[in-house]
């Protein structure tokens, strides 16, 4: 009997220079997850004709994609590989040589027509079947934290097909050893200044990656997916008190935009005895909801939500990953 717990997941990078979703990557990372939800989906038609008969015509394929999501928590060395795929460019100045550890800077890519995200494969390892999913790019990352748990991370890829056949070479990948960030180790800032008694966080980042459009040369499938707006969401929760009462007054009522970081650090260090961690920097948000009720006896909370706006100046969003992995995810 198969159970959910063989399941197996891998990922590779794909080379830029390549065919989109032509030839799979080598697996290089290997991900503990919660579940998955990869297929390859078929859009079949009939004919639409009367057949004479009492039921309708036999169906054709007229296209193919691939959809998938995955379920995992947020790790140090993990999580520069899954920014990196989700931004698309990585700004980190290597130094040649070094064995120290690396903060990782990502930042989305632009609208140029040379723009792109990076691409990779798939590797679901099922026991009974091993599917390779070709030509994947991250269309959503969401994560959430709350008291006494994980930060859990939840993936959305878009795909070009599928491929059934052994993997190559995953016999020594292992998934990561490191403790995963956990709520207790998040911090919560507007303008700088750390905002107090914060009880839940959860954070969406959205490429609105457009996939749905088919051309003669494309035959079945569809043409490379690329982006779209940006959409950066975030909704936090803290502590109904006279500190946060003000944000109402200084930002919501005035609609003015404010910068917010986010920060995660975990209780495991580095080689160079540093704390890991995870810095989400953006430089202009407005809040779009803020209320305080109360609803009975219970401590009151204030729950915000907030987007990313485009001010021009800054990228929309940073993203610092401080990890052991000592070369660029785009090398």
């Amino acid at each position: 009997m198969i159970t959910g717990n063989s399941l197996k997941v891998y990922l590779g990078l794909e080379p830029a220079s390549g065919t989109y979703g032509e030839t799979p990557a080598a697996f290089t990372h290997r991900l503990k997850v919660a579940s998955e939800g990869f297929q390859e989906k078929f859009n079949k038609k009939d004919e639409g004709l009367l057949t004479g008969g009492i039921a309708t015509g036999k169906v054709a394929t007229m296209s193919r994609k691939v959809e998938g999501a995955l379920s995992t928590l947020l790790r140090p060395d993990d999580a520069g590989f899954l920014f990196y795929l989700l931004c698309g460019k990585e700004t980190t100045e290597t130094p040649q040589g070094t064995e120290q550890s690396l903060t990782h800077s990502f930042v989305p890519i632009g609208n140029d027509l040379t723009d792109s995200l990076p691409s990779c494969t798939v590797g679901i390892d099922r026991t009974a079947e091993k599917n390779s999913y070709l030509g994947c790019k991250l269309n959503t990352l969401s994560f959430s934290a709350q008291q006494e748990d994980y930060v859990k991370l939840d993936l959305n890829f878009i795909g070009h097909h599928e491929l059934i056949k052994d993997f190559d070479n995953v016999e020594d990948l292992k998934p990561s050893a490191q403790r995963a960030f956990k709520f207790s180790g998040g911090e919560f800032k507007i303008k700088g200044a750390t905002v107090a008694d914060v009880t839940n966080i959860k954070f969406d980042y959205n490429n609105n990656l457009e996939n749905s459009t088919q051309t003669t040369q494309t035959g079945e499938f569809f043409i490379e997916p690329e982006c779209g707006a940006r959409d950066i969401k975030l909704d936090i929760e803290v502590l109904y008190s006279k500190e946060s009462a003000k944000i109402k007054k200084d930002y919501y009522a005035k609609d003015d935009d404010f910068s917010i970081s986010l920060h995660f650090t975990s209780a495991e260090k580095s080689k160079e005895s540093k704390p890991f961690k995870i810095d989400i920097e953006i430089p202009a948000v407005q809040l779009t909801e803020l209320s305080a009720n109360v609803g009975g006896a219970e401590k009151v909370i204030q729950k915000m939500s907030m987007k990313a706006i485009e001010n021009f100046e800054d990228p929309l969003v940073t993203v610092k990953v401080y990890n052991n992995i000592v070369t660029k995810y785009d090398a």
